[in-house]
């Protein structure tokens, strides 16, 4: 059951990120960008609805600003300069049509609907009953497996009665390309994951 419901949940955040580019990030988010960032702090209850379409939850950049810009624009992926840093001074040169590109990049394709993904994380907290279903590899059973940690895990826990799980594999499918799988909770933020990826083994 904690499986439907968990997938349940990624199509439900699947279906806010269509509608959140075909209406909601250009008509509401994008236009009201400054005022969302504003009130990212106020409580729940008092944020419009469309509030949990963007992205305000980066920091750590240096000032307010270069906060806001990274959380509306994602320069510290999207536009780095030589030295892999944002790129704030080619950002001031982009026309309003390519900021809004970039926007879009990033808090519709790239972080679509985050602030709902992380508003809605499952609580952190004491774990009981906990099930090691399976772990290979040689890492914890609680260690996503990634590209650097190889073989299977599964666990699955309860905090304050309600179920999780975290499931994930990697392993080498030929000639060094690998494939790597997570799906549960225990994201950054706490925050459901599901994702899958190829790589080439180093």
């Amino acid at each position: 059951m904690i499986y439907i419901k968990f997938l349940l949940g990624q199509f439900k955040v699947l279906g806010m990120i269509f509608i959140s580019g075909v209406f909601v990030y250009p008509f509401f988010v994008y236009p009201k960008r400054r005022y969302l960032w504003n009130i990212r702090h106020d409580s729940k209850e008092s944020k419009p609805w469309y509030f949990w379409y963007a992205d305000t939850y980066e920091s750590g950049f240096g000032s307010d600003e270069n906060n806001y810009i990274n959380s509306m624009y994602g320069l510290y992926e999207l536009l780095r300069d030589e030295n892999g840093e944002p790129d704030y001074n080619r950002f001031k040169k982009l026309s309003k049509l390519n900021k809004f590109i970039l926007s879009f990049r990033w808090a519709v394709i790239r972080n679509g609907v985050w602030n709902y993904i992380i508003g809605s994380s499952p609580k952190d907290g004491d774990k009981s009953n906990v099930n090691i279903i399976t772990s290979t590899g040689g890492a914890s059973a609680w260690r996503w497996r990634n590209k650097s940690y190889f073989g299977t895990q599964h666990v699955t826990w309860e905090v304050d009665g309600k179920k999780y799980f975290r499931y994930s594999f990697t392993k080498e499918l030929f000639s060094g390309i690998c494939v790597n799988f997570m799906l549960g909770t225990g994201g950054s933020g706490n925050r459901e994951v599901i994702k899958l990826r190829f790589f080439k083994r180093q």
